[in-house]
């Protein structure tokens, strides 16, 4: 599971189109949902998820060293 929250958590990094339109489709039933909310709310959720995504892929790579003992 720690892998898999590192991938996930790296593509928000590198992928962050993809990873929106996956969200926007779970959670506003249109890939392109956030869109609605005008440009400025698209950056800062951008922006949001990039910091999200950097602090998912600290905790997981820490996991990860735990549970392999580096």
């Amino acid at each position: 599971m720690a892998y898999a929250a590192l991938v996930f958590s790296l593509a928000m990094l590198v992928l962050p189109e993809a990873t929106q339109r996956l969200f926007d489709s779970l959670y506003l039933s249109s890939p392109e949902g956030s869109r609605v909310f005008g440009e400025a709310a698209v950056r800062y959720i951008k922006f949001v998820s990039a910091i999200l995504g950097a602090v998912m892929s600290g905790w997981a790579a820490a996991l990860l060293s735990a549970l392999l003992g580096y």
